[in-house]
């Protein structure tokens, strides 16, 4: 794992009104194997949230 973004793919720098958010200069952008599987688990878990909101407007 890397040391710099600990396998985030970003690093963020405090400013004045929050943190700006660079890509990690060891590691670079995320591989796209891992964001569409990343993308995939939050689309299943937003599917699964509405099914539970549509049964318990049902009910």
């Amino acid at each position: 794992m890397c040391s710099i973004c600990g396998g985030e793919y970003s690093v963020r720098t405090p400013v004045d009104y929050g943190f700006l958010y660079h890509l990690c200069p060891h590691c670079g952008s995320q591989p796209h194997e891992e964001l569409d599987k990343e993308f995939a688990e939050l689309y299943r878990r937003l599917d699964e949230a509405e099914d539970r909101s549509k049964k318990g407007r049902s009910a």
